[in-house]
């Protein structure tokens, strides 16, 4: 703890026991650091190599009054202060360097070695070996030879001194032995040589590294000369006699060093290269547009200066590569002739290539062999093709039998020249995704069969068209069939957004997961989460099939959907529909609870969620109070929640789902939640009322009321009403963390809101 009026720490010590009166003091008279409460160590000079010393510390303040006395530790002096010590390996062989800033009394030094996670044993010592005696000086240099190349061994080292005890250096150093190789150079007498060597090690960096990386000087006189180069090493550049990389398997992975060559003879110039190397090893020098592999034979070419030739060496599985040409995502219809193209990382490495379109699940083929000769290709699709998130897949085969697949980063839908839409009898907002089709709904749909389109100011209006570009309500009394073999929309489609809620068509045959709509606001792009956080987009996006909206996870061609925006005036919206564009999925985190509540007439459904949910508070609720759709255009039943206090959103007049934040799992601390409703009913036909999807944990019980009846979940589903009078009739669904007794008072659970 700190004291205003403290001194200094007092370090108490001697060759014997501390007594009362058989010690030194070493205090901030002898090392200023002692004056500061804060410091933890210190070094206490002056003291004799043959003695055994005794410490002990306690405080002292301006009043020269004393702490106690802390615990007593003995030491002795050790005969080497070692300031680093470090080990690097090379082929077989691993050399040690150490550095010492002082030594007194020492004899000499043990050098201990162990391999993997073996137990270090003596493998060397200044008993038996001169080199490792304390007259050598303050830098030893010490090799470890006949070692296994790829085995990493530890090393420790101990200093004696005058009295025989050892004191072991606390920090080891590891090194793995490996290969190093050489690119040897010389002239067409034999007369002249140079020589270079090269490796890579786990205890290495591909950076600049001492004593791994040796530099070279430039040649001078009559020669040959070759030297790795770092072109930003020094201010110039440096040449290097060595450079060893980090590790890196051979076998699987590749790196490049740039060696140069100066020759001071006009003539044929050789170089090969000698080392280690395994049988399935490569060793590709790039000369210009020329390759060769050192490993089959030397290279030799025509010198014709003493100026710098430059190389690049690849050395590992250098394999073939191909880089797809740019191609935007986009719809291609069967009978299209489309053309790609592509280029080369290392063709000369090519022996053949398949190429063809594929998903997951099918492969058209576009040529079962081509050669590194060629880099475009154009394709007529046939007719009948069918290919979703198609992407081109190049099969190339290497000249030593290695299979690589590339694939593009742009996906096509491939789809048949002939198209057949099929459309369920009932409700439902459908697309016409030709765009030179002009169709009547009823010759399309049937006689008969009602159909609405939104209007200026977002409501609904009677309409006979069915049009590309406007999504439409219709109600086929049956199953219906569309086909058509015209051209359909190939790339990107816009559509712009008024405030409030779009009915937006699907302008292309392929689905769209949520994640790859995509926005534009005054021109800059927008993914659909981005146009979350900013709380453009409501998170709901709304599709009607099978008698009933539903919460869209994606939208299938021939469908349209809908979807709220929330712009102002002063920004320009349009929401962007480019086939399988990627953006980041979007996700929420399960909620504690949740349900469904349905109402049910005539075939049509109406639903409401509610739950809790730990994310259920601030801005966090505009990812899980989700608005209601709007009202469809003929009569339904319908259910909404609503709430009494103002929202950030005022505009949320009501809801398809709300959440309260959680509460006790278990029932130990009893909840009751309650949420409001309104069921507006449109006629006096009878209403189910049933319980959908659940998410409630065990012990917990929801329930609904209305008009003086309750419907509870699991004991009573589809529960049937019938209502005297078409109104709007206020309820609420009340959910509990434990089941509440049937008499318990409503009105009260109503207070409680």
């Amino acid at each position: 703890s700190s004291a205003y009026d403290f001194e200094t720490y007092e370090i108490l010590y001697a060759t014997e026991p501390i007594g009362t009166d058989n010690y030194q003091i070493f205090s901030r008279d002898n090392n200023q650091t002692l004056a500061s409460q804060a410091v933890e160590s210190v070094t206490v000079t002056g003291l004799n190599h043959l003695n055994t010393y005794y410490f002990s510390i306690r405080a002292k303040d301006k009043n020269n009054e004393y702490s106690g006395l802390s615990n007593e530790v003995t030491t002795e002096l050790g005969p080497a202060n070692i300031a680093s010590f470090a080990a690097y390996g090379m082929e077989q062989s691993i050399r040690l360097y150490w550095v010492m800033s002082s030594q007194e009394f020492n004899q000499g030094f043990k050098v201990y070695r162990k391999q993997g996670d073996g137990f270090f044993e003596l493998v060397d010592s200044w008993q038996s070996n001169p080199s490792l005696a304390s007259s050598a000086g303050n830098v030893i240099e010490w090799w470890d030879v006949e070692l296994v190349n790829g085995v990493k061994y530890t090393y420790q080292i101990s200093a004696t001194n005058m009295l025989g005890n050892e004191f072991i250096y606390n920090y080891p150093a590891s090194a793995i032995a490996m290969p190093v190789q050489a690119i040897n150079i010389v002239n067409q007498a034999g007369t002249l040589t140079d020589s270079i060597t090269f490796g890579n090690n786990a205890y290495a960096t591909d950076d600049r590294d001492e004593y791994w990386d040796i530099t070279k000087s430039n040649p001078s006189g009559s020669y040959v000369w070759n030297a790795f180069w770092q072109a930003n090493w020094g201010n110039n550049g440096t040449s290097l006699q060595q450079e060893i990389k980090g590790g890196y398997d051979v076998d699987n992975e590749v790196k490049t060093w740039v060696m140069r060559t100066r020759c001071s003879q006009t003539g044929n110039v050789t170089l090969s290269a000698s080392g280690t190397f395994g049988r399935a090893e490569k060793l590709w020098l790039q000369d210009g547009g020329q390759y060769h592999n050192l490993l089959s034979g030397p290279y030799t070419f025509n010198n014709t200066s003493s100026n710098v030739r430059t190389f690049n060496v690849f050395w590992g599985n250098l394999q073939p590569k191909v880089l797809i040409g740019n191609m935007a995502n986009q719809v291609v219809q069967g009978g299209d002739t489309v053309q790609f193209a592509w280029t080369y990382q290392y063709p000369f490495l090519i022996d053949y290539m398949e190429l063809s379109l594929q998903n997951e699940d099918e492969t058209l083929v576009l040529s079962d062999y081509l050669t590194s000769s060629q880099s475009t290709i154009s394709f007529q699709l046939p007719q009948s093709v069918d290919i979703p998130r198609a992407k081109l897949v190049f099969e190339v085969v290497a000249i030593d039998g290695v299979r690589s697949v590339f694939e593009s980063d742009w996906t096509l839908a491939v789809v048949p020249k002939m198209n057949l839409a099929m459309f369920e009898s009932g409700w439902q907002i459908v697309s016409n995704p030709w765009p030179t089709e002009y169709f009547d709904v009823q010759g399309v749909f049937g006689a008969g069969t009602e159909s609405f389109v939104q209007n200026t100011s977002g409501g609904w209006a009677p309409n006979n068209d069915f049009y590309f570009g406007i999504g439409t309500w219709v109600n086929p009394s049956d199953i219906t069939f569309l086909s058509s073999a015209e051209s359909v929309v190939g790339n990107d489609y816009y559509f712009d957004l008024e405030d409030g809620w779009n009915l937006i068509p699907n302008p292309h045959i392929c689905e769209y997961q949520l994640s790859e709509l995509r926005f534009f606001v005054n021109g800059k792009l927008f993914s659909f989460g981005e146009m979350l956080g900013q709380e453009l987009v409501s998170p709901a996006v709304w599709v009607y099939q099978n008698g009933r909206y539903e919460l869209a996870q994606k939208i299938m061609p021939y469908q349209a959907f809908l979807i709220r925006y929330y712009g102002s005036s002063d920004i320009f919206t349009q929401i962007n529909l480019l086939p399988y564009w990627e953006s980041t999925p979007i996700t929420t985190p399960a909620a504690q609870s949740s349900v469904e509540f349905r109402i049910t007439s005539n075939g049509m459904t109406d639903a409401v969620r509610v739950g809790t949910h730990k994310l259920a508070q601030g801005e966090s609720l505009f990812r899980l109070d989700l608005p209601k759709p709007p009202a469809p255009p003929f009569e339904a039943p319908r259910i909404h929640l609503f709430v009494t206090t103002p929202t950030k959103h005022e505009f949320y007049t009501d809801y398809y789902s709300l959440y309260h934040p959680l509460i006790d799992s278990n029932g130990e601390e009893e909840k009751i939640i309650v949420f409001q409703t309104l069921v507006s009913v449109p006629n006096l036909e009878p209403i189910t009322f049933s319980w959908g999807e659940s998410g409630l944990p065990e012990g917990w019980q929801a329930a609904f009321w209305i008009d003086n009846m309750m419907s509870y979940m699991g004991s009573d589903n589809n529960v049937v009403w019938t209502p005297q009078y078409v109104a709007d009739y206020t309820g609420f669904i009340r959910l509990s963390n434990y089941e509440v007794a049937n008499d318990n008072n409503v009105a009260q659970a109503i207070n409680d809101v």
